[in-house]
């Protein structure tokens, strides 16, 4: 009889810059209640601590991980490190918005441990992406996704809206 798969952990992070209007997921456009959540989120990992086996992926979600300040990041990690048990070949999953991702802030998302980066690209047009309220372009996303692999990111996961309102056919 085979073991159970071990199961992922999920951190939900409600706070963005701003709310897309497409967006159904539970956000802020403040941070304004950011270290509440985070000794919140200290609180809960302590509560639930040793009760699930251990983990094999680590999903930060929301919202939009990446406004938050690379203290918080790193801080975040170390206390899951320090209080939950991991498989060797965990995956670390954060999702940043393109126009988050300055050098310094991919740096600080590989310093706090993220493996892979699932990046909120939604479209490579920039009439789309006006349409779907966000804040960078086409060209701002590309360049995100070369200073992730530049920066020896390799997991790299892409999100696209497809379907929306007023999308031509042919895209």
């Amino acid at each position: 009889m085979s073991n159970p798969p071990s199961p992922g952990l999920y951190i939900h992070v409600p706070f963005c810059r701003s709310k897309c209007p497409y967006c159904a997921f539970y956000s802020v456009p403040s941070l304004s209640l950011l270290d509440r959540w985070f000794e919140a989120i200290k609180r809960e990992v302590l509560l639930y601590r040793g009760q699930f086996g251990r983990f094999d992926s680590i999903y930060v979600g929301g919202g939009t991980p990446s406004v938050i300040p690379a203290g918080h990041l790193e801080s975040l990690t170390a206390h899951l490190f320090a209080h939950v048990d991991f498989e060797k070949d965990l995956e670390i999953t954060i999702e940043a918005n393109p126009s988050d991702l300055s050098q310094d802030t991919i740096a600080a998302i590989g310093g706090a441990g993220f493996n892979r980066v699932n990046l909120g690209v939604q479209s490579l047009d920039d009439s789309a992406l006006s349409f779907l309220g966000r804040g960078h372009t086409a060209k701002m996303a590309i360049h995100a996704f070369e200073r992730l692999r530049a920066s020896g990111f390799e997991n790299i996961g892409i999100d696209l809206i497809y379907g929306f309102r007023k999308q031509p056919f042919e895209a």
